[in-house]
């Protein structure tokens, strides 16, 4: 079936007179500068003759590369039929007890012994690096570290993402308020902050210098970001409606790399690129943008990344989503010969998109919303669509007007109800499509462990252990056939990493009560037990005597004497002074 174009037709000849008007305006202009005098024309000369040097030279190969000018047609052929060509979307793994298979074991094979091999390698190696290189500054004794340790350090660190608190050492807290037993019962806050401090994924004396043309800016973490990537890959297969577009990791220090976008929930940071798929977010492949190379202005940015990201999904038929900064007709024409259908708006002023297709300002007053024209080549389809203000859109995936009943969007109408408005198939598509990345980071914000850090590479390692939940939980549903949310999921990867795991040289001191319920206790003029320990403590009373009046430190006694009703609080009891009897009877027992 042949479909034919015909709306904005008088408007765009409207438009046609008033740009040839414009032009003879110019035409006007021009040979009026050619009489000013000599000092003009000379001024013109030179100029000419540069942007004759400029043209020749671009002819020549250098600049930006020059496309070949696109035919557009009135008239549209639907394409053969183009099947999907991957057989079974999902996992790739087999779970032949997938309704009893636990959180854990999915997890595991997202964040594989490689990984796990890899941090505890690197943490020890830049541990004898460092000490090696400064002995003076790394004296505190160092435990080389296991994988069972480490996996203990990363449930920690998840678990933080879910119990938030301003401080980490709050975490190990005394006060029973903040204090997580959870988390000072497996580690202290000594060794956790040891760790940290010594965590590395990569050799530093491999690194290359920041004058070898090589350099890698993101060295110390190419290597797990590559692991993630490669088990993301190997563990699914996407669907067919994919999308393309940027998130950021949240930075704020100095970094060459850094990157602001205006309208991303997070707008200072670290750029990457990401594909997704459409409908649950599954982060298949992302590559981090490290800005300009040599201080050299990239061509065709999107096209780059846009064909670097699709390499593994290329000769299926997978249906590609992208927004205005990525789409061009050269670009779906091309993906289009690897068998990569493509659809998203583009930018009015974009090459190659057909100039009788812009919707002036006068245009607009004459138009209805809902109003569409289109122009083909070949497969690909060029349209105009005007809501509250034109929008632009190109995809090789959908014809140009509905086949059967007309698609609608929904509008919110001047009176105040919504009212179906007419669109082209591919506004439809788009708009279900194109979330795929702000999907997965919609579901990774919410319990993120990205915290503050003054190196930047910790936060992609950050973002690389955020796509291993993501993904591993993916997977989970799609095998076990469950709503499980995505909060429940990361509290059962905690207890899998923490579960039976305790590196404590001894018990941690336990919390204190609250003043108030040990107020209670002390005054409640009951029988209290008293106990004589090995060790002597500063007694509780005069301890605060000497803090509250200001005395000297040898004003203190020391006493093994100690009421286990009050939490074991060490008390003097002597012929001159009885601070038993002051701690049971008075409120301010200081005075």
């Amino acid at each position: 079936m042949e479909l034919s174009s015909s709306i904005f037709i008088v408007d765009q000849g409207t438009a046609r007179d008033h740009r040839a008007r414009g032009h003879r305006a110019r035409g006007h202009r021009a040979r009026g500068n050619r009489g000013r005098g000599r000092a003009g024309g000379g001024r013109a000369g030179r100029g000419g003759a540069a942007r004759g040097r400029a043209a020749r030279g671009r002819a020549a190969g250098g600049g930006r590369p020059r496309d070949p000018e696109l035919e557009w047609s009135a008239t549209y052929n639907p394409p053969a039929d183009r099947p999907f060509a991957e057989p079974a979307p999902g996992p790739t793994q087999r779970y032949p007890n997938g309704p009893e298979i636990r959180e854990g074991a999915v997890f595991d094979q997202m964040f594989t012994d490689e990984i796990w091999d890899l941090i505890v390698a690197e943490t020890n190696r830049y541990h004898d690096q460092q000490v090696t290189a400064e002995p003076n500054k790394h004296k505190r004794k160092w435990t080389p570290v296991t994988k069972g340790e480490v996996q203990a350090f990363i449930g920690i660190m998840i678990y933080m993402g879910i119990v938030k608190l301003p401080r980490l050492t709050m975490y190990w807290s005394v006060d029973n308020l903040l204090h997580q037993a959870s988390v000072s019962s497996v580690m202290t806050v000594t060794r956790f902050f040891q760790i940290w401090r010594y965590f590395h994924l990569a050799d530093n004396s491999k690194a290359l210098p920041r004058e070898d043309p090589r350099f890698d800016k993101i060295y110390r973490v190419r290597q797990f970001l590559d692991l993630v990537m490669a088990n993301a890959q190997h563990l699914y297969r996407l669907d067919r409606d994919v999308s393309i577009d940027e998130t950021m990791v949240p930075h704020k220090g100095r970094l060459s790399i850094k990157q602001y976008i205006k309208n991303k929930p997070v707008r200072w940071g670290i750029k990457l690129w990401v594909l997704c798929e459409a409908k649950t977010g599954y982060v298949f492949k992302f590559q981090v943008y490290l800005g300009k190379e040599d201080g050299n202005v990239e061509y065709n940015l999107a096209r780059r990344v846009v064909k670097h990201l699709i390499a593994p999904i290329e000769d299926k038929f997978h249906n590609l989503y992208m927004d205005n900064f990525y789409c061009d007709p050269h670009l779906f024409l091309e993906l289009e010969t690897k068998k990569v259908l493509a659809c998203g708006t583009i930018r009015a002023n974009r090459k190659g998109f057909p100039k009788d297709l812009v919707i002036t300002s006068a245009m607009e007053k004459r138009l209805n919303r809902g109003d569409c024209s289109w122009r083909s080549h070949g497969n690909l389809v060029a349209m105009a669509w005007y809501d509250k203000r034109p929008v632009y859109l190109i995809s090789t995936i959908h014809p140009p007007e509905s086949v059967g009943a007309q698609t609608t969007v929904q509008r919110r109408s001047q009176a105040g109800p919504r009212e179906e408005i007419p669109c082209p198939p591919a506004q439809c598509a788009y708009q279900e499509y194109m979330g795929g990345v702000d999907l997965a980071d919609q579901i990774l914000q919410s319990f993120s462990v990205i915290r503050k850090s003054r190196k930047a590479w910790k936060k992609l390692f950050y973002y690389g252990l955020e796509v291993c939940l993501l993904n591993s939980f993916t997977i989970f549903k799609k095998v076990k056939q469950t709503r499980q949310d995505f909060l429940s999921y990361r509290i059962s990867i905690v207890r899998h990493l923490l579960e039976g795991k305790c590196f404590r040289g001894r018990p941690g001191r336990l919390p204190s009560r609250p003043l108030a319920d040990l107020d209670a206790t002390r005054l409640n003029k009951q029988y209290h037990s008293v106990a004589v320990e090995e060790k002597r403590r500063d007694c509780v009373v005069c301890a605060k005597i000497v803090s509250v009046q200001n005395l000297s430190r040898s004003a203190k006694s020391r006493t093994n004497t100690v009421c286990v009703t009050c939490d074991r609080k060490p008390l003097c009891i002597l012929s001159h002074r009885n601070c038993w009897e002051k701690w049971h009877n008075l409120v301010e027992y200081w005075r």
